[in-house]
């Protein structure tokens, strides 16, 4: 059973991929629409950026923060631990 499971998921992953793929080349060979339809996509593209970079920023300065506060509790540990405490 367990020699099944290991070679059928990476094969059901490839599977995957392969769907994936196939949609996307379908779906990049569809017409895009009037020009209105381009204009209204274009203004959601423009929206859809700016909030990902914004919220990419703010996951960056608690991602930072997150990182730095190990460092500051090791070293005030070995800090205490120097000072006899």
């Amino acid at each position: 059973m367990s020699q099944f499971v290991t070679f059928s998921i990476p094969l059901i992953g490839v599977a995957g991929l392969g769907v994936v793929t196939a949609l996307y080349l379908w779906l990049r060979n569809q017409d895009a629409g009037t020009a209105r339809m381009q204009e209204i996509a274009s203004f959601i593209q423009r929206g859809a950026n700016a909030f990902l970079r914004r919220e990419f920023q703010i996951i960056a300065y608690f991602i930072v923060g997150i990182g730095v506060l190990p460092l500051f509790v090791h070293y005030g540990l070995n800090l205490f631990q120097q000072a006899g405490g």
